[in-house]
Order: structure tokens, then C-alpha cells, then sequence
């Protein structure tokens, strides 16, 4: 009687938590379609992911799109305007430039995602245990990157290239360093509102540890102002790496990024315009995208806009 007990026990339990791990799927696919009904409802939120997935498909297939090798040089074709064979023109050396603003998308895109990632996984942690600890371990952590917010973004974005060298991958390294002060302080701000919430005081009570603490159950809360962070962080960091392409401490040559491609045609606006003109408007749609996503984000996540 008693194994069958135990045995009856255990299948309650099993089916307890069965039920509880399908109520919590449940909860957040309709959760997920709640937001998705609301990003939807702003016009300008779905033409930005439009152009962010115009993008990102450019990126994936540039080898297909792009109608010429992007690192071919043509001494007969050096600096002809906009035509049917070249739809953006030719460089100095004779390049299409449209096959080199379809490759520069990959550049751009990579060196975004790869370094808000790298400022997300440094800062994020960061904020929380600022929050969670406070005192001494929160104004050591705050200060430091009060430290880092002193400087401006693209002048410690150049101290730190000038210290690894100029690459692509020290870019990435660069853009994250200015970007973590950013999350950590928006993960800190909304770590600070929850660690005295009465489901965090019941993870004490039964006496959770401060890391499940932390990373389980506040940190969970925290992730809509940081998504909606990194996807404005996106379209910044894009900017800061074209800024430093353009000063010749990001992609070196002859690797198509539109940083390098706008510096390259900074010489050439009187006579051929356009090798400036169409990598500026790249990092322009790209940005604009970017922003455009952020800000729906911010509305189909913010609770207050719930009931509206």
C-alpha cells in the first residue's frame, strides 16, 4: 500500500508539473501574439522591419544579388555614373558599387549584432548585480562606467582601436565597450524596482540562491527594455562603425563596408557624386530600419500601453 501511495504521489506531481510547464508555454505564446498584434498596429514599426528584412536578406544572399564581384577592378570602367550594368556606378578603380554596398551590408550587420551582443553579455550581468547587492558593489560597478559614459562614444571607440589596431574584429571589441555602461544601467534601473517584489522575497524565503535569485527570476523581467535596447543599440552601432570604417580604423581596404566605400568617394562629390552618395544612403535606410523596429518594440512591450 505504501509504493502504491508513493508511486500515486509521484505521478501526481509529474503530472502537476506537466500542467504548470504547459500553462507557462501557454501563457507565453499568447503573450508573444499580444506583441506581435501590437507591433503590428504601428505602420512606421512594420515599414522599419521591412527594411531591416530587406536588409538582412540582402546580407545572406549578397553573393546571389550582387551582379559583379565587389573586389574586381576595371581600368575601363573606372568612375562611370549609374547605368543599367552598374545601377550605383563605379569607383576610382572601376568596382561596381552596387555589389559593394550589397557586400557592405554584411559588415555592417555583423559588426551590430556581434557588438551589442558583447555589450548586452558584459553589461546585462553587470546591472543585476549592482542592483541586487548595492552598496559598495553598486557604486564600484556604476562609477566605473560612469567612468566610460565621460568619454564620447566615437572618441572611446578611437582610443580603443588605436590601442588593438584597426580591424574589423577590434571594432566589434570597440563598439561593445561603448555600449555596456547603456545596458547596465537600464538592467540596473529595472533590477532596483523588482529585487523588493513580493516573488523575489519568496525565492528568499524558501532560500533560493543569490544567482537563481538574479538570473531566474529577475532577469527574466528585465528582457523588454533590453530587447528594446539592442535594437536601438543596433542602428548606433552601425553609425559608429561606418564612422570609424570612414577614418580607416574599421575595415581595411579592400573590404566593402560603407564606411570605407563614403570615404573613399569624400574626394569625389564634385565629379562623381554618387560614390558618396549611395553608402550614405545605405547607412541612412539601415538606421532609420533600426530605429523604426526600436520604437514599435517600445510600444507593443511597454505594460502601460496594455489597455490602450
Amino acid at each position: 500500500m505504501a509504493k502504491q501511495e508513493d508511486s500515486l504521489a509521484e505521478m501526481s506531481r509529474a503530472e502537476s508539473g506537466r500542467a504548470t510547464e504547459i500553462t507557462i508555454k501557454a501563457g507565453f505564446v499568447a503573450q508573444s501574439r499580444e506583441i506581435w498584434r501590437r507591433f503590428r498596429r504601428s505602420r512606421t514599426a512594420v515599414v522599419g522591419l521591412a527594411i531591416v528584412l530587406v536588409i538582412v536578406f540582402a546580407a545572406i544572399f549578397a553573393d546571389i544579388i550582387a551582379p559583379h564581384d565587389p573586389y574586381q577592378t576595371a581600368p575601363r570602367a573606372i568612375l562611370l555614373s549609374p547605368s543599367l550594368e552598374h545601377p550605383m556606378g563605379t569607383d576610382a578603380i572601376g568596382r561596381d558599387l552596387f555589389s559593394r554596398v550589397i557586400h557592405g551590408s554584411r559588415v555592417s550587420l555583423q559588426v551590430g549584432v556581434i557588438s551589442i551582443s558583447i555589450a548586452a553579455i558584459v553589461g546585462v550581468p553587470l546591472g543585476v548585480v549592482a542592483a541586487y547587492y548595492g552598496g559598495l558593489s553598486d557604486s564600484l560597478i556604476m562609477r566605473f562606467l560612469d567612468a566610460l559614459l565621460a568619454f564620447p562614444a566615437i572618441l572611446l571607440a578611437i582610443f580603443v582601436m588605436a590601442v588593438l589596431g584597426p580591424s574589423i574584429r577590434n571594432a566589434m571589441i570597440a563598439i561593445g565597450v561603448i555600449f555596456i555602461p547603456a545596458f547596465a544601467r537600464i538592467t540596473r534601473a529595472n533590477a532596483l524596482s523588482l529585487k523588493e517584489k513580493e516573488f523575489v522575497e519568496s525565492a528568499r524565503a524558501i532560500g533560493a540562491k543569490d544567482s537563481y535569485i538574479m538570473m531566474r527570476t529577475i532577469l527574466p523581467n528585465c528582457v523588454s527594455p533590453i530587447i528594446v535596447q539592442a535594437s536601438l543599440g543596433v542602428a548606433y552601432a552601425v553609425l559608429v562603425e561606418a564612422s570609424l570604417s570612414f577614418l580607416g580604423l574599421g575595415s581595411q581596404p579592400p573590404e566593402p563596408s560603407w564606411g570605407s566605400i563614403l570615404g573613399a568617394g569624400r574626394g569625389l562629390m564634385a565629379s562623381a557624386p554618387w560614390v558618396a552618395t549611395f553608402p550614405g544612403l545605405a547607412i541612412f535606410v539601415c538606421v532609420l530600419g533600426f530605429n523604426l523596429v526600436g520604437d514599435g518594440l517600445r510600444e507593443a512591450l511597454d505594460p502601460h500601453l496594455k489597455n490602450t
